[in-house]
């Protein structure tokens, strides 16, 4: 089965992100939450009879958190994550939505505790 590419967007400004400074450690603090949230989405996805999905890399600036100093600041965290074909899903925006409302119904669902629900 062949994989596609999904990005998760890091930029949505709310209340509760006002504010955050996002610098080198920022980024790998984030990127070992989101790997938290894979295995646990993962397992959502397998008790649903569905395919898993994958961590990608940071895109854009932060895609440089490795090697940037600890004072350069990013606007945001975008994620490539990568995810089996869905049935169905002709363009790119099908693919994403499809991923994008799983996930959000595994967060509704589950409340991980490194997760708004009502931000999400």
């Amino acid at each position: 089965m062949r994989a596609r590419e999904f990005v998760f967007e890091g930029g949505w400004d709310t209340k509760i992100t006002q504010g955050t400074v996002i610098s080198p450690s920022t980024v790998k603090q984030a990127l070992s939450t989101i790997q938290e949230f894979v295995k646990g989405f993962n397992t959502y996805l397998a008790d649903k009879g569905l395919g898993m999905v994958a961590m990608g890399r940071p895109t854009g600036s932060s895609a440089y958190h490795d090697v940037d100093p600890e004072d350069k600041i990013y606007g945001d965290i975008d994620l490539q994550m990568l995810g089996p074909e869905v049935p169905g899903a002709i363009t790119h925006g099908q693919y994403t939505n499809y991923w994008n409302n799983l996930s959000h119904q595994y967060i509704q669902e589950y409340r991980p505790e490194y997760v708004h629900p009502e931000e999400s």
